[in-house]
């Protein structure tokens, strides 16, 4: 049997009073029924509501000391990153800024239409997927278009 992975590392380049942000807004599984109560003043609450997905926020995160560290090492949800990354840039407006995060699907075993990928790009109002599946299928219609001519 193989396993299936979603990788993804980018650094969210941020100065110290939205570290302090991060370090008190985004919470951990274990952290949200912890402070639940402190919810309601919380800028995520209601993705941490919404989305129907108590392991939102699905993706690893660390403060360092340029920023935060965006991560999967198996198994990440990217949608949760860029909500997390959008909402961020409308709280602070900032709104000259964009992130990128690209990522790799992969299988421990070389099986047969396992592997892809894909890239994201974030502002204060649009997020905008890539995914390599998409884009490799329109250029196959493309091709076989201009083969008809």
């Amino acid at each position: 049997m193989s396993n299936n992975y979603l990788q993804f590392s980018e650094e969210l380049r941020l100065i110290f009073k939205e570290k302090k942000w991060f370090k008190k807004y985004l919470l951990s599984y274990s952290e949200k029924e912890e402070r639940k109560k402190d919810l309601k003043n919380n800028p995520f609450a209601d993705l941490y509501e919404n989305l129907n997905d108590e392991n939102f926020p699905d993706f690893s995160w660390a403060l360092e000391k340029n920023g935060l560290w965006i991560y999967s090492e198996e198994q990440g949800n990217v949608e949760h990153a860029t909500l997390v990354v959008q909402r961020f840039f409308q709280v602070f407006k900032h709104y000259d800024r964009f992130f990128t995060i690209s990522w790799a699907e992969t299988c421990s075993a070389p099986r047969l239409s396992e592997f892809g990928g894909g890239a994201v790009f974030i502002t204060h109002k649009e997020i905008s997927y890539c995914p390599i599946s998409t884009w490799l299928e329109k250029k196959e219609k493309a091709f076989i278009r201009s083969l008809k001519k």
